[in-house]
């Protein structure tokens, strides 16, 4: 058996006698999608994990200067854990040219991005979404937003559209709503599994006529249900 087989059968052995909620402290925590406070600035680690994080402009004065440790013995581990301890930690993932991104993780030449988490190249407005990539902006509450996209409201797999609200896997569409598996498609609501086409409503195709009276009721309807759902979470919140 080589020794990489070796440590994978310590490992497996270890893990089948680990607590579920013991494995995501140890492993899964390492790359969370959470934010904490920790040594008075925003974090990816949580402080009982990491003692010594700094803040990203103080991170840029002192990434280069790597303390020398006296060795332990010739205990490998022992000695990375004693250098990886000593040297202060960047308190998020922030490269490029960021500007108001210091309460997101994982940011890379883009603005005004708040609670997100890898948010890359040119990308703008991005509030509690994830993985939002390619000179996309005004994103909410989404995921897996790329290439173009433009106000995305509650929606995941996003591609090349713009004014998706509450959808999925949606590529080079517009104005869609309640939908899902659309390709090059516009004005739809309730629809799933199309390809280029126009003002259709549950996968029937309508007038333009039909089809806006349709969406200015399902606008207010949906208007009342988000202002009642705001109303419920901010008791919540404040109780």
């Amino acid at each position: 058996m080589t020794s990489l087989q070796t440590r994978q059968e310590k490992i497996k052995a270890k893990r089948m006698q680990t607590p579920f909620r013991e494995f995501v402290l140890e492993i899964a925590s390492w790359m969370p999608f959470a934010l904490t406070k920790n040594n008075g600035v925003v974090s990816r680690y949580p402080t009982e994990r990491m003692s010594h994080v700094v803040s990203n402009k103080e991170f840029e004065t002192i990434r280069n200067d790597v303390p020398t440790i006296t060795p332990d013995g010739d205990d490998f581990f022992a000695n990375m854990q004693k250098l990886f301890t000593s040297i202060p930690i960047n308190a998020t993932i922030q490269q490029g040219k960021n500007d108001a991104t210091e309460y997101a993780d994982s940011v890379l030449n883009s603005k005004s991005v708040y609670l997100s988490f890898g948010v890359f190249e040119s990308c703008s407005y991005i509030a509690y979404s994830a993985l939002v990539t390619n000179n996309c902006s005004y994103i909410l509450n989404s995921m897996q937003i790329t290439n173009s996209c433009e106000n995305i409201y509650y929606s995941k797999a996003i591609d090349k559209s713009s004014n998706i609200y509450y959808s999925k896997f949606i590529i080079n569409s517009s104005n869609i709503r309640f939908s899902s598996n659309l390709t090059g498609c516009r004005d739809c609501i309730g629809c799933n599994d199309l390809q280029n086409v126009s003002y259709y409503i549950n996968n029937r195709e309508y007038t333009k006529d039909e089809y806006e009276k349709y969406r200015t009721m399902m606008m207010q309807k949906t208007q009342l249900f988000e202002e009642k759902y705001s109303a419920v979470s901010n008791i919540s919140l404040n109780a």
